[in-house]
Parts: structure tokens; C-alpha cells; sequence
């Protein structure tokens, strides 16, 4: 015989809790348009929206499988957080528009250099993602004017390093973290 489910307790003292939770009661027992209106609208209810929010949209009534209450539960949210964090949006969506116009760049310059070069698709690539994904960038010491060479036999050889050495390796918290971007 299976044991009854039990509800987690809540803290009765908690006002505001139990006002949303009164107002998700209230939605169950609206219409979708009774709910669409305080959702959205000159109507719309911060506090209604926000008691909708705390939980899982069917909790409130909203019929998930209803595209159009979809919708509605969708399109408040997204005012809702606008409200809340409408700059922070703002700020990511311009860090998006700027990363996506970057990407484009690049990929213009790559095409132009794959273009001029007169290489093919697959001899271009075999030339040009080691020099993309950096493969081969020589390590750096954490003095900033050391390279460390790993060797075949698996030993390291160190020597200052030149202006190049410099501006094109990096510092590698350790041998493994080496080994895995010359993998990459």
C-alpha cells in the first residue's frame, strides 16, 4: 500500500505568501480571459502577475497546451521582467548585437582571406584553424619572460622568450592545461 503524499509545511506567518497564494486560487476559478486581463493590459495586476510567476503556470489555471494562454503567461513574464531589469535587458541584448556583428566580421575577413589565398574549403581550414584555435602558442611562464618548451620525449627545455614568443603564448596554469589546448 502506497503512502499518501504529503505536502511540505509552509510558514502560515507568512503574509505575503499567503496573499499569492490566495490570488493563484483566484486564477484557478477565472475565465482565460479574466486571467488574460489581469495579466496584460490596462488591467494587468503586478501583484496578480507576480503571485502567477512565483509557480509553474499550470498552478494558476493557465492551460498549457492552449497556445493562445501561452502566450499571455509568456508576454507577461517578459513585461514583467522588464520591469524589473528592463536596463540590465537593454545591456545584454546591445552585448549580443555587438557579439553577433563581431562574429559576421569575422567570418567576412575569413572568407575574403580564403578567397584571396585561392585554397579550397578543406585545404584552407587545414591551414587556418590551427592559427584560429591558436594550436602551437608557446607557453609562457608565469615570470613573463619565460617559454617552456614540452618535448616529445615528455621533458621540458626552457629558454627566454623572444618579442613573438610574447606576443603570440599565453600562461598555462599547468602541464595539463598546456596538453589540452595544444589537443584542441
Amino acid at each position: 500500500m502506497k503512502a499518501a503524499a504529503v505536502l511540505p509545511p509552509y510558514d502560515k506567518s507568512d503574509y505575503a505568501a499567503g496573499l499569492r497564494r490566495e490570488l493563484r486560487a483566484a486564477a484557478r476559478a477565472m475565465s482565460a480571459g479574466q486571467r488574460a486581463g489581469k495579466l496584460a493590459g490596462s488591467g494587468r495586476s503586478l501583484a496578480f502577475i507576480d503571485a502567477v510567476l512565483e509557480q509553474e503556470p499550470w498552478v494558476s489555471g493557465i492551460d498549457i497546451f492552449n497556445p493562445n494562454e501561452v502566450q499571455v503567461y509568456e508576454g507577461a513574464r517578459e513585461a514583467r521582467l522588464r520591469d524589473l531589469r528592463g536596463p540590465l535587458l537593454d545591456t545584454v541584448a546591445e552585448r549580443e548585437n555587438t557579439l553577433q556583428e563581431v562574429e559576421m566580421i569575422v567570418a567576412v575577413a575569413r572568407g575574403d582571406i580564403q578567397h584571396v589565398s585561392n585554397l579550397a574549403g578543406p585545404d584552407f581550414d587545414r591551414i587556418a584553424v590551427p592559427i584560429e584555435t591558436r594550436a602551437g602558442e608557446p607557453w609562457i611562464l608565469s615570470d613573463g619572460k619565460t617559454i617552456c618548451e614540452v618535448l616529445p620525449n615528455g621533458e621540458a627545455a626552457y629558454h627566454p622568450a623572444s618579442e613573438d614568443e610574447l606576443r603570440d603564448g599565453r600562461e598555462f596554469p599547468d602541464l595539463a592545461s598546456y596538453l589540452a589546448s595544444r589537443a584542441a
